[in-house]
């Protein structure tokens, strides 16, 4: 992102009052504040792509499996782990969609898009500089902020520029604000991303690095423990924990991470606790999750550890049967 416009994005979020902040759960940034403050390790995150299996979709560290899943993404975004993904549409114009989203007439739309993009640096000027606390505005500025932090921090990939957003993410903030689930879409993206550095080290890394950075840190110990087991103050004191490992760059990082054994792995977090009823992909053999142009998977079967700690048995998988659940273009006529 431009840096300009990311201060000014930065500055609006730390400017929000506590009464903005209340319903930012109804379009999936309940956790803003927290997930906009994480400093990512770019070393870090090039590196792990070294032990990512693309064809079954878990970080192998020798014999051992784990990945990112539905529950843990819900709960790092802090919103609930029920409600259907989001399902892509397709439209003839977002025009009235966005009017009513941002409370801008149509007439007035041009100078906040052109064909295929919104302009952050135009939302970010309406929505922070002349503020106040009516419901619509409220409403309004809620929706503007979500196109934001969806381009910014959780799909960065899907923009032609850094200071762009895509018109479908319209669509997202939509159906969100309806009750679809922000973390399948998050987590789709993520592995897409994951599977295309694998096939091009050198390309940038187009998923939500930060999601992945906070999920990753826990798993192979790089911090220490928060000062509070509970899910709250494991956020608010991510910048400040202890860090234990640390190096300059990405090889390195990737030695290291190669060398992991199952001891050095915290399979289950007593930080943020899942409770076991809302274990929503628990038993499946595979999920299949939905990204903006195409799905992707992953398989609770090979990652029983991470649900309850106990050692298992890595289940075998024939290659051609793993190839068959490669992410797969969407059909949208």
């Amino acid at each position: 992102m431009a840096q300009v416009s990311n201060n000014s994005l930065l500055r609006w979020i730390d400017g929000l009052e506590n009464v903005e902040f209340i319903n930012l759960g109804i379009v999936g940034i309940q956790n803003l504040r927290n997930i906009a403050s994480v400093r990512v390790d770019w070393g870090l995150i090039r590196a792990v792509v070294s032990v990512w299996d693309r064809n079954v979709h878990v970080f192998r560290f020798g014999m051992q499996e784990l990945c990112p899943t539905h529950e843990d993404i819900c709960t790092m975004l802090c919103i609930f782990h029920d409600g259907p993904m989001f399902k892509p549409t397709l439209k003839d114009g977002y025009d009235k969609a966005m009017s009513h989203l941002i409370g801008v007439p149509k007439k007035s739309l041009s100078h906040y898009r052109d064909s295929s993009s919104i302009f952050i640096p135009k939302l970010v000027e309406t929505f922070s500089a002349n503020r106040h606390l009516d419901q619509e505005y409220l409403r309004c500025s809620q929706n503007a902020l979500a196109l934001c932090v969806y381009s910014v921090f959780l799909f960065p990939g899907r923009s032609k520029s850094s200071d762009l957003i895509p018109l479908y993410f319209i669509d997202l903030v939509d159906q969100v604000r309806k009750g679809a689930n922000l973390a399948p879409t998050v987590l789709a993206e993520l592995f897409d991303s994951l599977d295309t550095a694998c096939l091009f080290p050198q390309s940038d890394f187009m998923g939500s690095s930060v999601i992945l950075y906070v999920w990753l840190v826990d798993r192979v110990r790089i911090l220490g423990p928060p000062p509070v087991s509970r899910p709250s103050p494991w956020m608010r004191s991510f910048n400040t924990r202890e860090v234990l490992v640390s190096f300059d760059d990405p090889f390195s990082w990737a030695i290291w991470l190669q060398g992991h054994k199952s001891t050095d792995i915290e399979w289950t977090l007593p930080w943020p606790p899942i409770p076991s009823a809302v274990l929503a992909t628990f038993g499946h053999n595979c999920i299949r999750i939905m990204g903006f142009k195409s799905t992707s998977f992953y398989l609770p079967q090979r990652i029983l550890r991470q649900y309850y700690g106990a050692q298992y048995h890595i289940p075998t998988m024939d290659v051609t049967v793993a190839d068959s659940f490669r992410p797969e273009p969407l059909n949208t006529s």
